[in-house]
């Protein structure tokens, strides 16, 4: 199964990813319009929200799914777009990535403070908040 070919963008602060996240999909589905301006849109302390995110995405995108997914839709859903996942990488420390794909035996994804990572579905697994 073939990846998709995100936009390597990485982010430029503490706190950033969701943001960029953000920007990945937005740059994937529109390479040449603007990045909308919503002003701060992370706490800085907390970061961005899935809440908060999910108002982004839906005010740019005509359809959206959210809700608990596992790694059969996960892998269907990639197919057509990048899929923002909030994964936990310390204790009580949350990061969004855009997940590129889920092939047999990885998930790859394009990480907004280390680039392109790929991660087995254990590890994925053991990391993932699945909504």
């Amino acid at each position: 199964m073939p990846l998709l070919d995100t936009p390597e963008l990485l982010q430029d602060r503490p706190h950033g990813c969701g943001k960029t996240a953000f920007e990945i999909l937005f740059r994937f589905h529109f390479p040449r319009k603007p990045v909308p301006d919503w002003g701060e849109l992370a706490d800085p302390a907390r970061g961005l929200g899935p809440d908060s995110m999910e108002l982004f995405v839906r005010k740019e995108f005509p359809c959206v799914f959210t809700g608990h997914i596992d790694l059969n839709v996960l892998q269907l859903l990639t197919r057509f777009t990048p899929v923002l996942c909030i994964i936990t990488v310390a204790p009580e420390l949350d990061h969004w990535v855009a997940c590129r794909s889920v092939t047999r035996h990885r998930v790859h994804t394009q990480d907004p403070s280390e680039g392109r990572l790929s991660y087995t579905h254990a590890e994925w697994s053991a990391m993932w908040t699945d909504a």
